[in-house]
């Protein structure tokens, strides 16, 4: 969505565009605007990064040539986007960029070009992976500044509030998403991108439990999304406005629209490769047949499987091991009922931590703060300079008392460090321990979990369409180089000095060996140490028997309990 801001700002700039801005120069503004807003709505296809700096630099030396200072300060701001997906721009680079471009908006008072600086500095941070929290903050800014701008005086309004509606529902924020969302509409948001903002309207209201204003907004998604596949655009919202519906009346209660709404949504999705769509709704019509007693419920028990483990997200496979896990008790299978009942515990615990309201209060705080941070910092200059030889003073005096503490108390003090130091490094220790045995216990369960899921998956495959997602789940299964060192690291710290004494016992060692004997200690089965490893249960035989060849052990001498010798 984020992407498209920059799409419209490129469309502005094709070549039969800058054949008519040399008309625009004859409006004033803000209709000037206006008119420049008619002409992004030209569609550019298989527009280069080079032919769009080429327009950007032709625009540039129109603007300059009418001595327009509005536009050339446009011009930067698109030279900017699109030099940032050409180049690597760092967090230094872009503000000093941009508080240049904001101080000339200042210096001619033109808040509508401020409002577009911001907004496109938001976009940068929200690409950035490591800054993706500071765009809430500079596009609230500008949301400051243009929320006082009529349309025609901003053209980008409506975009520019579909963005923000997208990053409050990330933030779980879905009161503010759901108020930018409805403010984009009614500023006029075009159809190709107001069929997304409609559906994080409706998620929002769907999040907030009110599943009959969830409905509105999803039947307006789906009348929408059914005009535009007519015209080829957004295949496959259909399929998804049909599956958000299908949530809202099974929450409802309503099974029988629920079931015809799942039904259709998922062979849609499918059929568009909409998988991560797909897995939540093979998951809710399960439910809905398991809740019934129906033997219906079998075949998309699978499906739900494949796609989640694939596809879904945390929130996925959240849904997917609270009904598995009454699956299977309800099959009697209680041992994988009690594997996935310790599964919803551990991503209720994720969940919380990634759903957690820190980003909101974070951005509540930039918006309250906001208007007092100009002045503030004045006010902190002005603080610095006066009390300037105060503060030096003072640090001077709290100086000679820290000498004088340290001569008087050199011993003591000494001692109460080294004893700190002590305390802390236990502490440190302890801590480490207990992260290394959960990480350790976490990586044990992903194998024996995934164990159990590609023998269930082989059992039921007669019910799968092909034999794709088994062989993705069986290499998934198998430790590369990057996961064994994240095992080993953690493996060390529980079981200390295990990896040495093996060295120091068998001299030669292989890489092979030393991560089956590893594995057998955290007791793994041979079929789990054969999946994890990727080879077959015969060779995990092998590679024993060749190791007690190599120690001169007896044949009744098992794997297991050599281990336990170390």
């Amino acid at each position: 969505m984020l992407r498209a801001f920059y799409f419209l700002i490129a469309i502005f700039f094709c070549s039969n565009i800058f054949a008519q801005y040399e008309d625009a120069y004859k409006i004033p503004y803000p209709r000037r605007l206006k008119v420049v807003d008619s002409l992004i709505e030209v569609k550019i296809v298989g527009l280069s990064n080079t032919a769009i700096m080429e327009q950007v630099n032709l625009f540039e030396q129109t603007a300059k040539q009418n001595n327009d200072e509005r536009a050339i300060i446009f011009s930067k701001i698109v030279r900017f986007g699109e030099e940032r997906k050409q180049k690597k721009i760092t967090p230094d680079e872009a503000n000093a960029t941009f508080t240049s471009i904001v101080n000339e908006c200042d210096d001619i008072n033109y808040p509508p070009l401020k409002a577009l600086a911001y907004l496109g500095l938001g976009n940068y941070y929200y690409n950035s992976q490591e800054h993706k929290s500071t765009s809430y903050y500079y596009y609230l800014k500008s949301y400051k500044i243009y929320s006082k701008l009529s349309k025609e005086e901003f053209s980008w309004k409506s975009l520019s509030a579909n963005i923000l509606s997208d990053c409050f529902y990330k933030l779980n924020d879905y009161e503010r998403a759901i108020e930018f969302g409805t403010s984009s509409i009614q500023y006029g948001l075009y159809d190709y991108y107001k069929i997304g903002v409609i559906d994080i309207i409706g998620m929002s209201y769907y999040r907030l439990k009110k599943y009959d204003s969830a409905i509105v907004y999803f039947q307006q998604g789906l009348d929408l999304a059914i005009e535009l596949s007519k015209q080829n655009i957004h295949l496959g919202w259909q399929g998804i406005y049909e599956g958000n519906l299908g949530y809202c009346y099974q929450k409802k209660g309503d099974y029988t629209k629920a079931i015809n709404l799942l039904q259709r949504a998922i062979d849609t999705t499918i059929k568009y490769k909409i998988l991560d769509n797909t897995c939540g709704f093979a998951t809710a019509l399960a439910e809905i047949y398991l809740q019934s007693n129906n033997p219906t419920y079998e075949k998309y028990v699978p499906i739900a499987i494949q796609n989640t483990y694939i596809y879904g997200n945390n929130n996925d496979k959240y849904n997917l091991y609270s009904m598995l896990k009454r699956y299977y008790k309800q099959k009697g299978a209680f041992e994988l009922a009690s594997m996935y009942a310790d599964s919803v515990l551990m991503f209720k615990d994720t969940l919380a931590a990634l759903n957690g309201k820190l980003s909101v209060i974070k951005t509540d705080l930039a918006i309250e703060s906001e208007q007092g941070v100009a002045q503030e910092k004045i006010m902190l200059k002005e603080i610095r300079q006066q009390n300037i030889i105060k503060y030096s003073l003072i640090a001077l005096i709290i100086l000679g008392a820290v000498i004088a503490i340290l001569l008087s108390n050199r011993v003591r003090l000494k001692h109460t460090v080294a004893q700190k130091e002590i305390e802390t490094k236990k502490l440190i220790f302890e801590n480490e321990l207990a992260m290394a045995q959960q990480q350790l216990k976490g990586l044990t369960n992903i194998i024996v979990e995934k164990n159990h899921l590609i023998e269930q998956l082989e059992l039921e495959n007669k019910n799968i369409e092909s034999n794709e997602s088994l062989v993705e789940l069986q290499n998934l299964t198998i430790l590369t180089d990057e996961q064994w060192n994240e095992f080993k690291n953690a493996f060390e710290k529980v079981h200390l000095g295990f990896l040495n004494n093996l060295k120091n016992k068998i001299a030669n060692l292989t890489p092979a060996e030393t991560r089956l004997l590893a594995l057998a200690k955290l007791k793994l089965t041979t079929k789990e140490m054969a999946s994890s490893l990727g080879v077959t249960t015969q060779a995990i035989r092998t590679a024993w028997y060749r190791l007690r060849t190599k120690l001169n052990l007896s044949n009744d001498t098992s794997l297991e309990e050599f281990v336990e010798t170390i």
